[in-house]
């Protein structure tokens, strides 16, 4: 259609369908991306609130007004009608599926619009209704803006399915299995898988050291793909968190992932990007997985009896990089502080920190001493409102710490089939 003809047909739209019809097009960088909101020092109850603060993770979605869907709005495949439905009972559906999902919600009251992060992917929800005479027909629509279309399609199944009414179905991408647990174990020749991973780790190390956000997250993710189950072979998993632990030869890995940790409430490091800031959140939640997946990777060799030439974990833990004040298990607990800004970064912390006490009773001790069990308290009640995954890392968090029981903590949660 040329110029002319699109001015025709936008002069007999209404100023609403104008609106709604101009709003569907390419998202921009800054759009797709999930980043902070703007940083201000706020006092609130005396308590002076942390400088950063990201977009408002909620667990409600109060419907004000639906939109109506534009004339000559073209609707996403990934879309379906609601009949018979209040618009607020289709919200509070899809609040209870992302419950489910374990995923960081953004609801937006007015626009009846939603925003879900889960698994390194971002989708939008939009509610519309054909027109006032159909107020008991809901259209529901999902969008991806950015990450894995798969895991999108994933989600947007499940999303729809519950906005039906229909019983979420989860899939084994969803659940709480760990990641570490059921990796390829078939026969393998550990030196081929040796050579494999060290040639993959230093040009790991060389998109690390570039000055580029996207290729520092692309070089985080890679690392990620070799911890992660059905990407990676036990041995590959091992040599992968030794190094992440450990270091190897320069240190490039090491001292990025435990910087991302260490420095995730360093104000100093925020810059004024906004596209930067949603790269380096998403970097910062890899980082946090990646040590949660090479604890646990170690942890489970040691307990099989293995060894694979790595330092024995509880001596590594006990170094003061990792217990003294500003140390990763320090950063780990702030960041549970934290825990309702960002979801995803508690619940990974959540479970490095019950790794690491499992793994020794010193550290026991030492949060014992701090009473970390009442920040683990606040990601509890959090995460068994909004974010089932933290709720139960936090469950078993409280067990390690000798608080709580199993049947007491994990009343109110929601039931995952």
């Amino acid at each position: 259609m040329n110029k002319k003809g699109t001015n025709n047909m936008l002069a007999v739209l209404s100023d609403d369908n104008k609106k709604y019809l101009r709003c569907k097009r390419q998202l921009s960088l800054e759009d797709s991306l999930s980043v902070d909101k703007p940083s201000y020092n706020v006092i609130k109850d005396d308590i002076r609130v942390h400088k950063r603060y990201r977009r408002g993770v909620t667990s409600t979605w109060n419907i004000i007004q639906l939109p109506t869907i534009p004339d000559f709005y073209i609707k996403e495949k990934t879309s379906v009608a609601v009949m018979n439905a209040k618009p607020q009972c289709v919200a509070d559906r899809i609040v209870q599926c992302a419950k489910v999902l374990s995923a960081d919600c953004y609801y937006d009251d007015q626009k009846a619009e939603a925003t879900l992060s889960i698994n390194q992917m971002e989708l939008c929800v939009q509610l519309f209704k054909v027109s006032d005479n159909t107020r008991n027909m809901v259209v529901v629509e999902t969008r991806r803006k950015n990450g894995s279309p798969i895991s999108f399609h994933k989600v947007a199944r499940a999303i729809l399915n519950a906005a039906k009414g229909n019983a979420i179905s989860m899939t084994s991408s969803f659940t709480a299995k760990s990641q570490t647990k059921n990796l390829i174990t078939h026969e393998e020749n550990k030196e081929d898988n040796d050579v494999t991973v060290a040639g993959t780790i230093e040009k790991v190390e060389s998109l690390l050291r570039k000055d580029r956000v996207d290729a520092k997250l692309l070089g985080m993710e890679s690392l990620l793909h070799l911890t992660t189950s059905g990407s990676s072979s036990k041995n590959m998993a091992l040599f992968t968190a030794n190094v992440i632990l450990n270091g190897w030869k320069n240190d490039v890995i090491k001292d990025t992932v435990f910087s991302l940790i260490t420095k995730s409430n360093d104000e100093e490091n925020e810059s004024e990007n906004v596209v930067e800031n949603g790269f380096n959140q998403r970097m910062r939640i890899c980082a946090l997985s990646l040590l949660a997946n090479s604890l646990e990777a170690i942890s489970d060799n040691k307990q099989g009896g293995g060894d694979g030439g790595i330092a024995d974990l509880e001596l590594k833990l006990s170094n003061d990089e990792w217990v003294e004040d500003g140390g990763i298990l320090w950063s780990l607990v702030e960041i549970l502080k934290i825990s309702e800004s960002s979801l995803q970064e508690a619940y990974f912390a959540a479970k490095c920190l019950k790794t690491a006490l499992e793994a020794s009773t010193d550290l026991i001790s030492w949060a014992t001493e701090r009473e970390i069990f009442k920040v683990v308290e606040l990601s509890q009640k959090v995460g068994h409102c909004t974010h089932n995954l933290l709720g139960r890392a936090s469950d078993d968090l409280m067990l390690c710490l000798g608080h709580g029981k199993t049947s007491d903590v994990r009343s109110g949660s929601w039931p995952v089939e």
